[in-house]
């Protein structure tokens, strides 16, 4: 006080020790001896603000960042807290703001501050702002808020390309790590596993403690490569950091499944399912292929067959638009079981889902047509019925795909 009591800039810091202390009479003293000295000095009054912010809704707080915008046009400061007082609530005086000051100050990075501002409020909006900055210059900060949209906004790639870029920029501090979790999780989603190895061993050599993601996909990189006893360490050891994370149960399967181990592999497969509400198709195909496999080895086959068939029924269910998928799955396994009576029923069911759609997609011309092949084929090889009896489905098949092979033998057997 002694040596800087004319200097407003030092008053003003010495109000923000007391205003992080807590001491906010003494914050506001300071801030206004320093207006004292300089009326036009725009830090003072946003410490004033910062102090009225902590009291309301923040209206008197907005009042003494206008007046630090409209006295100290070209100190960002006032702009930047009287936009962060409306991000949640009013999103165009944002930017209106963040407007003013890029016209005020131009070297201002205004494009990163409102991919800040929005980055927990929207995170698209957020994106799209951080999308017209420079990546090699913004800070680091701003960059891994970046990363962080551009991954969770299911744009993986560049998730990627902007994580390298914070390794690079970034290497030997302490942001580096961060920046290697996020491009080690979008290499993974990506399947780009000749990416990950260094990406694992930043992680694994880090001083920050890893979380429950990152045990997961550095299982899923150990998996990769058929260490599976590692990969499931590493699922337990999310697990053991989040009961909740049942993405674990997947890999847990998939893992048991690839040492041989098909009734854990069986055991996580169903609670992932039973868990899981967003389980995708090709989970419910994952434990029906298990269950298919453990039935050719089994003694009793029909019990996991029937298993296996309950899975694709659940499957039908949970995702009605593909029912005819699952169901053709259904009658393939019957072909593989040589259970006739099953493979013609769930073939039938498919070509009756199927045969007077009009809006028939072209996938879904494909099912209609493998279930013409199989019934066909099913019918032909019974000798009570051979191929006069199989005649309807063979010229279906034949008029769907005359080139097929089963199309071709027929048009002999049936002298067409």
């Amino acid at each position: 006080m002694k040596a800087f009591k004319k200097n407003p800039e030092a008053l003003v810091a010495l109000g923000n020790a007391y205003f992080t202390a807590k001491q906010y009479d003494k914050a506001i003293f300071y801030a206004d001896m320093a207006l004292k000295k300089n009326k036009n000095f725009g830090d003072a009054y946003v410490l004033k603000g910062d102090v009225e912010a902590l009291k309301d809704d923040g209206g008197e707080a907005a009042m003494w960042y206008q007046q630090s915008m409209t006295l100290d046009p070209t100190n960002p400061n006032g702009y930047t807290r009287y936009a962060s007082i409306y991000r949640k609530r009013d999103p165009k005086t944002v930017e209106a703001t963040m407007e003013a000051l890029k016209k005020n100050v131009p070297s201002y990075p205004a494009e990163a501050e409102l991919g800040h501002m929005f980055w927990s409020t929207d995170l698209r909006k957020s994106y799209e702002y951080y999308q017209k900055t420079n990546p090699n210059t913004i800070d680091e900060n701003f960059l891994y808020e970046y990363a962080q949209a551009a991954y969770y906004l299911d744009k993986k790639d560049e998730a990627l390309n902007l994580s390298n870029i914070g390794i690079k920029r970034f290497a030997g501090e302490a942001y580096e790590e961060y920046f290697a979790r996020y491009a080690l999780y979008s290499a993974v989603d990506l399947d780009k596993m000749d990416q990950t190895a260094p990406l694992v061993q930043k992680l694994k050599s880090s001083k920050q403690d890893l979380v429950t993601k990152d045990y997961l996909y550095i299982g899923r990189v150990a998996a990769s490569n058929g260490q599976f006893n590692e990969a499931i360490d590493c699922y337990k050891k999310s697990l053991d950091l989040d009961k909740e994370n049942i993405q674990n149960y997947k890999y847990l399967s998939e893992a048991y499944k690839g040492i041989g181990d098909e009734d854990l592999a069986l055991d996580f497969s169903e609670r992932y399912l039973a868990s899981d509400t967003k389980a995708a198709p090709s989970d419910f195909v994952n434990l029906a292929t298990i269950y298919l496999n453990k039935a050719k080895n089994a003694t009793d086959k029909d019990a996991d067959f029937n298993k296996a068939m309950g899975v694709y029924d659940k499957l039908a269910d949970k995702y009605p638009t593909i029912a005819s998928f699952a169901h053709l799955q259904q009658c393939k396994a019957g072909v593989d079981f040589e259970k006739t009576d099953y493979v013609e029923t769930k073939g039938k069911q498919v070509i009756d889902e199927l045969k007077d759609k009009s809006d028939i997609r072209d996938n879904e011309k494909g099912y209609l047509t493998e279930a013409y092949r199989i019934v066909g084929l099913a019918i032909w090889r019974d000798a009570k019925r051979g191929v006069e009896g199989a005649r309807p489905y063979l010229e279906k098949l034949i008029e769907l795909d005359p080139e097929n092979a089963v199309s071709v033998q027929a048009k002999k057997a049936l002298g067409m």
